[in-house]
């Protein structure tokens, strides 16, 4: 595969945990771009891509010629950079989902599996924890209640919440089933795209995908009502193609 052509290496700030940066982090590493990562803990990754002359939200991929600072225009601004036949939007078709698994998948998985795990000081905090500068973790460990409330009222996280959440899990896995049922070995047709890596990487905290790139905890950690969900959706066509192409896709590109 040719590398991708970009001037110099790039800076990757993420909050480690999140599955918008995980996105961001494959996509890069798939493209063959000389990165690293320099990971945050929530509320401590603004100030560093403030720094960096990018907005405050995560991912931001620091480059020789920007500041890019949502992991879609990350994904396009590799694309564009690609050969043919590695290309992350190779279709109309790879747009749209791409685009829809960011506003349907993202924000539901992140809102449904907070709503379980904030409560779980111990099992979530080192997951924050993981890779960041030793000043943030011990911050993080200080202030974990208050960071935990903040994140409830931020993205509303309660129980109405996590029931809409639910719901527009079930029915993008539906969705997926639905377009996997024609026999299509990819969401948006014969070939590896944006659109698989999209669904995969933001529906994999909620599946607990061994290949994720930042630790997630076993399904046997996890409370029993989202076990119970966890494994339901794993073995759905959905689940199993998430599964599937963090096997045979995240390090290399699928052939």
């Amino acid at each position: 595969m040719r590398r991708c052509v970009i001037q110099g290496p790039c800076r990757l700030i993420t909050i480690g945990l999140s599955h918008y940066c995980e996105k961001a982090r494959w996509a890069l590493t798939l493209s063959g771009v000389d990165w690293r990562e320099e990971a945050h803990g929530p509320g401590f990754h603004g100030p560093a891509i403030r720094r960096a002359g990018g907005r405050r939200t995560a991912p931001a991929l620091v480059t020789a010629e920007g500041v890019l600072s949502d992991s879609t225009d990350i994904l396009r601004h590799l694309d564009g950079r690609l050969p043919q036949g590695r290309r992350f939007f190779p279709n109309t078709e790879s747009e749209a989902l791409e685009a829809r698994f960011d506003d349907t998948v993202g924000p539901h998985t992140r809102r449904f599996a907070y709503h379980h795990m904030l409560g779980r000081r111990g099992l979530t905090l080192p997951l924050m924890q993981h890779g960041v500068p030793r000043f943030e973790a011990a911050v993080l460990w200080l202030f974990y209640p208050l960071l935990a409330k903040m994140m409830r009222l931020g993205m509303r996280i309660d129980e109405a919440g996590a029931a809409r959440s639910r719901a527009t899990l079930e029915a993008e896995v539906a969705f997926v089933n639905g377009l996997l049922a024609d026999g299509r070995p990819y969401l948006a047709g014969a070939a590896f795209s944006a659109a698989d890596l999209t669904f995969a990487a933001l529906f994999a905290p909620v599946l607990c995908v061994p290949e994720y790139a930042w630790p997630l905890p076993p399904i046997e950690a996890l409370p029993p009502v989202l076990q119970e969900d966890v494994r339901r959706w794993r073995e759905s066509p959905a689940g199993q193609h998430v599964l599937r192409v963090y096997a045979t896709a995240r390090a290399a590109w699928p052939t």
